[in-house]
């Protein structure tokens, strides 16, 4: 008892190394080396393990003719929860030389270590426009094998951001917590939590906040005492001044009447999300008359495009363009862009004489 190393004897046919399983599939055992055999004594002595005392004389048993023994170190796996195991069934069989299988239970004592770890996942980062909002989303994960009891949860508060908790579809303060458990997370289990952030509308652009995001709770060792847990990560949030880039180019800066003349639109999604359901609309100059619209998939109106002309034409990636208004404006309109994605759109108007 209290010892995580525990001895089988009387049992033939095994090698250093072999494993057998403990209990309910809740542990391996290893067999280990014998260094030392009293017949006479009925003992025998066991290879150490990491200088803790364990190669001491062990009481071995005999059976009729000759003595067999085998030494077992025990290692609980992972998701065993923490406890003393009394009484504890371990059963190891093998063939003798007759063939006949022979088996014993032994009665033994079983005590493992608790092994209290949790991490929150994970270190994000997101862009918003001023005014505008982002959710972060975190898992609390249980990688020990004990119960965690998750009590509460910090984010900033003096900060140019603002911070919200959501947890089970409640919107809590900035530090929550509980006397009771949020959650009880056993073994491997995990919860999640959101951390919504909102931008003011007078925090200036290009303003980056990394917040520590926190958690605490209890957990209990193999003594049965509570002790404090905690967990972080940064959430990193970027305010800028829009997702979108809109960049506009002619061929000349002088024409003449009966001329045509070209110009391109060049959308770009400089931010990490997608942009979705984009509408841009551009004035046909004055004198001038629409004379056709050329869509390109890229950033720099190359390749063969697809006419545009007069009615909706799509390039089969959601952009649309659409001459509205008596052929005075030029409507273009995007289902989604993926972020660092660039669309072209390339209009010839004709100069009036």
């Amino acid at each position: 008892s209290g010892s995580k190393t525990l001895y089988v004897y009387d049992v033939s046919n095994f090698e250093v190394g072999d494993k057998i399983v403990v209990g309910v599939g809740k542990t391996t055992a290893e067999v280990m080396n014998i260094t030392g055999v009293d017949k006479v004594n009925k003992t025998l002595s066991v290879e150490s393990n990491s200088g803790n005392g364990l190669a001491n004389d062990h009481n071995a048993y005999e059976r009729v003719g000759e003595l067999k023994y085998i030494a077992l170190k025990v290692t609980p796996a992972r998701g065993t929860i923490a406890k003393n195991y009394y009484d504890l069934k371990v059963e190891a069989s093998s063939v003798n030389d007759r063939n006949t299988k022979i088996s014993d239970n032994f009665d033994v004592a079983l005590y493992i270590e608790a092994i209290i770890r949790v991490v929150l996942q994970s270190d994000q980062s997101d862009q918003l426009e001023r005014g505008g909002t982002t959710t972060y989303q975190h898992t609390v994960i249980n990688e020990g094998n004990t119960v965690f009891c998750w009590k509460g949860i910090r984010v900033p508060s003096d900060t140019q951001l603002i911070y919200q908790i959501e947890v089970n579809g409640t919107f809590q303060s900035p530090e929550y917590q509980t006397t009771d458990c949020i959650e009880a997370l056993d073994p491997d289990e995990n919860a999640t939590f959101y951390v919504r952030v909102f931008a003011p509308s007078d925090v200036e652009d290009n303003t980056v906040e990394a917040a520590l995001i926190e958690i605490n709770g209890t957990a209990k060792d193999e003594n049965g005492v509570s002790q404090d847990v905690n967990a972080s990560n940064i959430d990193t949030t970027t305010v800028i001044s829009g997702f979108l880039r809109l960049t506009k180019d002619v061929n000349t800066t002088k024409v003449i009447p009966g001329q045509d003349l070209n110009y391109t639109i060049v959308i770009e999604n400089i931010g990490k999300k997608d942009a979705l359901d984009i509408n841009i609309t551009d004035v046909i100059p004055n004198y001038t008359y629409f004379k056709s619209a050329r869509i390109y998939e890229d950033g720099n109106c190359t390749g063969t495009g697809v006419d545009a002309n007069t009615t909706d034409k799509t390039d089969g990636s959601g952009l649309k363009v659409s001459i509205i208004g008596d052929n005075q404006k030029v409507q273009v309109h995007y289902d989604r862009l993926p972020p660092n994605y660039k669309r072209c759109l390339e209009i010839i108007v004709g100069v009036q004489k």
